[in-house]
């Protein structure tokens, strides 16, 4: 029988590299404009990792800040997705 361990996402915290991000899915991104929560974290989006996680990474620096659309809109500059899904060390250390 197969069971699961349940993933400590704030250890993933703490690594150089948080997690594999699945390249293959980003070219499901526009190549320009803003995307929203749900189009960068699963299950659509190419970064497995919740809600929660994201806004962490967010807040630690670890991830690029949204932009304000709206009164009750954020999005993310899309190339600013795409510079760390290709390669998020080398974000961090030019952006964190």
């Amino acid at each position: 029988m197969f069971t699961m361990k349940p993933i400590d996402h704030r250890s993933l915290l703490a690594t150089a590299v948080p997690v594999h991000v699945d390249i293959g899915v980003a070219p499901s991104l526009p190549s320009e404009g803003f995307v929203r929560l749900r189009s960068i974290i699963a299950p659509a989006g190419p970064l497995p990792i919740g809600r929660s996680t994201l806004w962490e990474w967010v807040k630690l620096g670890k991830f690029p800040s949204p932009v304000r659309l709206g009164t009750r809109v954020t999005g993310w500059d899309v190339r600013q997705v795409r510079a760390f899904l290709t390669n998020p060390q080398n974000w961090q250390a030019h952006n964190g």
